[in-house]
């Protein structure tokens, strides 16, 4: 019987974590480095011994396996109509290659997907080009959307007081939850078909805006004009309608058409009661 101390547990999980993830972690460090020194030489058996039917390797790359399986299930849920989009192959072989780049550092995998569509645009294939395709510019577009619907939804709900239309413009906020989105392509057609369970073909280009709220934990999209989505955009910056209202481009009619949009949205519920607090 071996007289050597035993690897303090602190040891063994370090060792234990790396080991799994080292497959997929850009860093590549040698779990041994984890282990006291006179245990950094010792063959994988004598850390993990083998079973009547798997060797030492074997039992461990059933963990490294499930791991990788299951960031790569992560993503696919995160990211269901960009899987869609790509297919199921290409999808894993980006998934594989960000996870390598960007491995999982926090106890949750909720923000997993936060870098991807930086990630897709930062090693997109036509990169070098000079003419670039128009299929990865609908997939970045498409993930950032899809991950901020999860993030959105994951925000946690601050209590306010819904306005309506007798609010006075000045007391008028955008509620807590609520983002809006400028494409090159109609995102928002696409990944609402395909929540609907349909098979949208990849669109072509079109500009298209669109809001994402969030109200008693329900999601609600709508689409914008350009000229709603200026107005709402510079609204969002400075709280200020009447500096909003000079996004509106027909001047001798921009009252007018305030007021329309002001009934349209507080029935909608797009903005809360500000209250300035001393």
């Amino acid at each position: 019987m071996s007289n050597q101390p035993p690897i303090p547990l602190s040891s063994l999980q370090k060792w234990m974590q790396q080991a799994i993830i080292g497959p997929s972690n850009v860093e590549q460090r040698s779990p041994q480095v984890f282990l006291p020194e006179d245990w950094q030489d010792r063959s994988l058996d004598s850390i993990i011994k083998p079973s009547s039917k798997l060797s030492s390797r074997q039992r461990l790359n059933i963990y490294q396996q499930s791991y990788i399986l299951r960031l790569r299930a992560c993503m696919a849920n995160q990211f269901k109509a960009l899987e869609y989009a790509l297919g199921e192959m290409l999808f894993e072989g980006f998934v594989d290659e960000y996870l390598k780049s960007f491995p999982s550092k926090s106890y949750t995998l909720t923000d997993l997907g936060a870098h991807f569509a930086a990630f897709l645009e930062a090693t997109r294939p036509d990169k070098e080009q000079a003419e670039k395709e128009d299929w990865p510019d609908f997939m970045i577009e498409l993930a950032r959307f899809e991950y901020q619907i999860n993030f959105l939804f994951d925000v946690p709900e601050e209590p306010f007081t819904p306005a309506d239309f007798s609010t006075p413009d000045e007391a008028l906020r955008l509620i807590p939850v609520f983002e809006i989105f400028a494409h090159q392509f109609p995102i928002k057609w696409y990944y609402s078909e395909f929540s609907k369970g349909n098979s949208p073909e990849l669109p072509l280009p079109e500009p298209t805006f669109c809001l994402l709220l969030r109200k008693n934990l329900r999601l609600a999209f709508y689409d914008l004009t350009q000229e709603q989505y200026q107005f709402l955009r510079s609204f969002q910056q400075t709280g200020s309608v009447e500096t909003a209202k000079l996004e509106i481009s027909d001047t001798d009619n921009r009252d007018d058409i305030w007021q329309d949009w002001k009934r349209h949205w507080t029935g909608l519920g797009f903005f809360q009661l500000f209250s300035q607090r001393i």
